[in-house]
This record gives structure tokens, C-alpha cells and sequence, in this order.
């Protein structure tokens, strides 16, 4: 059995002890998440890692309710990834944790959730906390590098075929009506469509929160909102038989999390372009997405390229067509 305290104590892990109220907690497996109420798809023994995208103004009652509604979870730990956006492990969730007993860890920017994940995996497969990185099971190494590869091409396709190859079932991209418009990818789930719209029907009123799903028969639908912050636009359907492997968990969280940073590029790229446009009096714009990109159409004419660095490398990512300058 792997306990919260074999983690801290386990060097080459990289996790920092915060709170440790109950350390001899057992721990299942790892799961990443940047949702605000992520207990539905828990099912207890979690090691929870997130960094706190959606909570960046979040007051004390809200971490109250967040870390509350991880124990009633039954996850053994959070760890919150500092660096990105938190430089620290805020006093009120230390707080929230110290009032309902949640053990509280610290995640550093130079330590991956995948290495972690990687780790406590090998550790898991190898029976306790002596088992070495060489003995991770061969399935969630596969998954990491699968969905690795796919997240670098900046693709919501690739991500979504890599995921569909590991669930061995329907993965698609759906707006707020139902309609695929990206996939679906995978083994075709006849008469999904109507179930699929029916769902996020019922799911949207919770906005980023809303999640849902349905049994279909040996099938089970599941369908997640994408994006972090504001309504959502799209929605993320994934169909699958019978249970999920560890594996296929790990691959939907990470997926769906890649997905969201995505979807939250976008807006934030998107924004950034109406606001340069909005420095030249009396022009008229249009922004067009390259074929490819994930941004979304904006309007009103075109006239050259942005390129938007990332990690070194610039590629085209919209048109900005501009006139009346």
C-alpha cells in the first residue's frame, strides 16, 4: 500500500509537505485537473494536482468548499502546483485544508504533474514506495507519450485521435447544440448524436462546472466542458465500453486538460488581437484562423500575417486583415 507520506518522503519525487493531517492515507493513483468541482469524477485514493487556474480570485469560502468537496471525495491529497498561478500555497486554502483534514501539497514549477504521475505509477505497479521509475506499467507510459506527441503539435485533432486510440472508442468536439465540429475520431457510436445534445442541454446551466453522463447500453457517454474560464463553447463527448483502465484515466485527465489550455489560448490570443486593433482609429478588421488552428473566427477585413512565438518557434496562427489605416 502507498501511503501520502511515502510520497513526501520519497526524494526524487519533488513534493513539498504543506499539511500532512492524515499521512497514512492511502493513495490509488494521480489524477490532473484544473475543474472547479472535479468529485464527480473521482472515486477516492486521489493524489489531486492542479494549479489553480480557475481559482486565481478565489476567496476563503470558495477554497472551503473546494477542499471540502475533495474529501467527501475521499482523495488522499491535493497538490497545488506553484509558479504559474500561485508563487505560493495561499494561506486560505492552507486554511480550508487544515479545517477538513485534507493533506496539502506543494508542487514546484521545475517538478511535471507527468513525472509525478510516471512516479507514484511505478510505485503503485511495483507494490510500495521502494519500487523504482523502471517498473511503471507499460500501459500509462504508452499514454504519456501518445498524448505528449499529440499536445506538441498544437492540434486539438491530434489530441483528440491520440485519446480515441487509447479509450478504443468515439472521441469528439462539440459546440453548445450538439454538433461534432472537430471528429469524431475512433470507433463510430451510432445514435450518439441526439444523446450528446440532450446532455449538454442539461449540463449547461453549470457552465464550467457542468459535466455529465450516460449510460448507452455496454457504452457510457461522458461529456466535459471545455476551457477554464467564461462560458463554455465547446464540449468534449467521449464514448467508451465498460470500465477505465488507470491508463485511459490518465489519458481522458490529460487530454481534457491540454484541451483546456488550448481552448484558454485562444481566447486569450484572440483578445490580445482586438486590442491592437483597437489602437488604430478608424480601421475596419477581420481575424480568420489559419487551416488548422484552433482560434476562432472574429470580424470586420485582412491584410497580414501575426505570428505568435511560442518556446522559440514562430508559426502563423491568424490573419489580421486591416483597412481604412
Amino acid at each position: 500500500m502507498l501511503l501520502v507520506s511515502d510520497l513526501t518522503n520519497r526524494a526524487g519525487l519533488g513534493v513539498r509537505e504543506v499539511l500532512l493531517p492524515a499521512p497514512s492515507a492511502a493513495v490509488r493513483w494521480v489524477v490532473a485537473t484544473e475543474l472547479l468541482q472535479p468529485a464527480s469524477y473521482l472515486e477516492g485514493g486521489e493524489l489531486v494536482l492542479t494549479t489553480g487556474l480557475v481559482m486565481a480570485d478565489a476567496g476563503v469560502s470558495t477554497w472551503r468548499e473546494y477542499a471540502a468537496s475533495l474529501v467527501e471525495a475521499g482523495v488522499a491529497a491535493l497538490g497545488l502546483g506553484t509558479g504559474i498561478v500561485f508563487d505560493a500555497v495561499p494561506e486560505d486554502l492552507r486554511e480550508a485544508c487544515r479545517v477538513v483534514r485534507l493533506n496539502l501539497l506543494e508542487v514546484p514549477l521545475e517538478v511535471s504533474f507527468a513525472s509525478i504521475s510516471r512516479e507514484v505509477g511505478a510505485m503503485l505497479q511495483g507494490g510500495g514506495p521502494d519500487a523504482g521509475a523502471e517498473g511503471a506499467g507499460d500501459e500509462e507510459t504508452l499514454v504519456l507519450q501518445q498524448l505528449t506527441r499529440a499536445a506538441a503539435k498544437d492540434s486539438q485533432g491530434a489530441i483528440m485521435r491520440a485519446l480515441a486510440s487509447i479509450l478504443r472508442g468515439e472521441v469528439s468536439l462539440r459546440d453548445a447544440t450538439g454538433r461534432a465540429v472537430v471528429g469524431p475520431f475512433g470507433p463510430a457510436a451510432p445514435g450518439v448524436d441526439d444523446e450528446v445534445a440532450e446532455c449538454i442541454d442539461r449540463i449547461r446551466a453549470g457552465g464550467m462546472r457542468g459535466a455529465g453522463a450516460v449510460g448507452l447500453g455496454e457504452m457510457r457517454l461522458v461529456v466535459r466542458p471545455v476551457g477554464v474560464t467564461g462560458e463554455p463553447e465547446n464540449y468534449l463527448a467521449t464514448v467508451h465500453r465498460g470500465a477505465l483502465t488507470r491508463a485511459q484515466t490518465l489519458g481522458v485527465d490529460l487530454a481534457w486538460s491540454f484541451l483546456n489550455l488550448i481552448a484558454e489560448s485562444s481566447k486569450a490570443f484572440t483578445g490580445w488581437l482586438l486590442q491592437l486593433v483597437e489602437l488604430l482609429p478608424g480601421t475596419s478588421w477581420r481575424v480568420s484562423p489559419c487551416r488548422g488552428s484552433p482560434w476562432p473566427s472574429r470580424s470586420r477585413s485582412s491584410s497580414s500575417i501575426a505570428s505568435h512565438p511560442r518556446r522559440g518557434v514562430r508559426w502563423p496562427v491568424a490573419a489580421l486583415i486591416i483597412s481604412g489605416v
